[in-house]
């Protein structure tokens, strides 16, 4: 049974999660190279991966365009104009697309089979310019492209400096464990596979999903056993009162060994919606209000429940509106019930001590994201609670003033957009039961039909503030 719809519905919001027909069979049909007639295969563990990966992924080629990204016909990957422009077939010259993505913004993805690298590179400058990086993504290196043994190509970019973050394993680059080797163990036929570092990594586990023949293992691996038990609790009262309403059964599913906890079932309409509604769902960023951190068309996975763990300080969140629970807005927390808040236009006060900010860049231009107006100002990085992330002020003063108790189990959000965005600036601090998760990553960014490639995978503390639109 194939699973790529059933992906497609976990992982990308506002799918119709039914099976897509596969593609009708044909006379003459040219059928599509797989590992068993390529000669050796390169994998990524063999280290083809960014140092330091948050986000890997394997998937097979002849199956993408089963995977809908939000552009338009599921019939047609978005590249394939190009492909074909270059005299590259995919179906019979690549078997296998190996990749990750690394905090510092650091890229390489590997195309397993023939397809050679003249012709990948040719693809390259059609989708991006000559200059082999997207239009707008100011300060970003350009993409490489190498040859590989057997005929593999690897396309790989550096990172550019991730802003420096303090506060015990926040520290640094990378993830709690090898992601690299942990996909290493997945059956190399499995059609995706996807390991994923929830940030931070101090009380958040890697993320492994596996798409199989029949069906889908979803691992988590925790810091410590204890983080794994209680998820686990969560999960088992979760799917007996989802089973209880006629939802799907999962309890049975769940094992626990360690700090790792597992979910193996089958692929189904009604699994899909479990693991959405009590694990991770994928949500996509509508407006300016997040900018620099986060931009129109960003797709974000949302660690809910147990695993996001308890809103604090610096997170970014996905809350439900007060006045309308069915819409969604995504905002940074700033303070949590207990403290002590204080605002007088760009500077803040929590409980007694400044929020430190520096002034990072000040004159750039963002915007102009589906016919939004371009905005100009300045960002600044702020660090709170471990976290530095960028905001940015396109006024030269502001006349908000805020002074305030946060109320017990509440959380006080503000966007990074600070002067185009609503928020409890304006109608005041939200009841924890309004957060609905919290937000670990980027796993794609599109806009107009476009990927934007040097966002996947950002982490929400990582602040490349100069990304597609973001000019210096």
């Amino acid at each position: 049974m194939r699973c790529w719809w059933f992906v497609a519905c976990f992982l990308f919001p506002g799918l119709a999660c039914a099976p897509a027909a596969p593609p009708p069979s044909t006379p003459g049909q040219v059928m599509p190279a797989t590992p068993e007639s390529a000669s050796v295969p390169v994998p990524f563990a063999g280290g083809h991966a960014p140092a330091g990966a948050a986000m890997l992924a394997r998937v097979k080629f002849d199956a993408l365009p089963n995977l809908p990204f939000g552009m338009g016909s599921a019939s047609q990957f978005p590249w394939t104009p190009y492909m074909e422009g270059c005299g590259l077939d995919g179906r019979t010259e690549i078997h296998t697309l190996e990749g990750g993505v690394a905090r510092s913004g650091a890229f390489a993805m590997a195309l397993q089979g023939t397809p050679g690298a003249e012709a990948v590179r040719c693809v390259l400058d059609a989708m991006l310019g000559a200059e082999g990086g997207s239009p707008g993504a100011a300060g970003m290196p350009a993409l490489q492209v190498a040859a590989l043994p057997e005929g593999a190509v690897l396309v790989s970019r550096e990172g550019v400096g991730a802003p420096a973050v303090t506060g015990g394993s926040r520290s640094g680059g990378g993830a709690s464990v090898d992601l690299g080797a942990w996909l290493a163990e997945v059956d190399p036929k499995a059609p995706f596979a996807f390991a994923a570092q929830l940030a931070p990594r101090d009380r958040a586990p890697a993320l492994r999903f596996v798409t199989g023949a029949d069906a889908v293992e979803v691992r988590l691996r925790f810091p410590d056993a204890s983080g794994a038990a209680a998820v686990r609790a969560f999960f088992e009262e979760s799917f007996a009162r989802a089973a209880a309403q006629g939802g799907a059964g999962l309890k049975e599913a769940l094992h626990l060994e360690g700090a790792e906890l597992t979910l193996k079932v089958a692929p189904s309409v009604s699994t899909a919606a479990a693991l959405r509604e009590h694990l991770v769902e994928a949500f996509r960023m509508p407006t300016g209000s997040m900018i620099p951190s986060l931009i129109p068309g960003d797709q974000v996975l949302v660690a809910k429940g147990a695993l996001a763990g308890k809103a604090a300080r610096g997170d970014i969140v996905v809350h439900a509106d007060v006045r309308n629970p069915r819409q969604r807005f995504m905002k940074r927390v700033l303070a949590v019930g207990g403290d002590r808040l204080q605002i007088d236009g760009y500077s803040i006060r929590l409980n007694g001590a400044p929020v430190a900010a520096t002034l990072v860049d000040g004159d750039v231009t963002w915007g102009g994201y589906g016919g939004e107006e371009t905005q100009k100002g300045a960002v600044w990085r702020e660090t709170l609670d471990g976290h530095a992330y960028d905001t940015l002020r396109t006024a030269s003063e502001s006349d908000v003033k805020v002074d305030l108790t946060v109320p017990p189990d509440s959380v006080f959000v503000v966007g990074d957009n600070r002067d185009n965005s609503h928020d409890s600036r304006h109608f005041g601090a939200l009841p924890m039961s309004a957060v609905v998760g919290r937000v670990v990553l980027v796993h794609v960014s599109v806009l107009d039909g476009e990927i934007r490639w040097e966002r996947l995978g950002i982490l929400p503390d990582a602040a490349l503030h100069a990304g597609p639109g973001g000019q210096r």
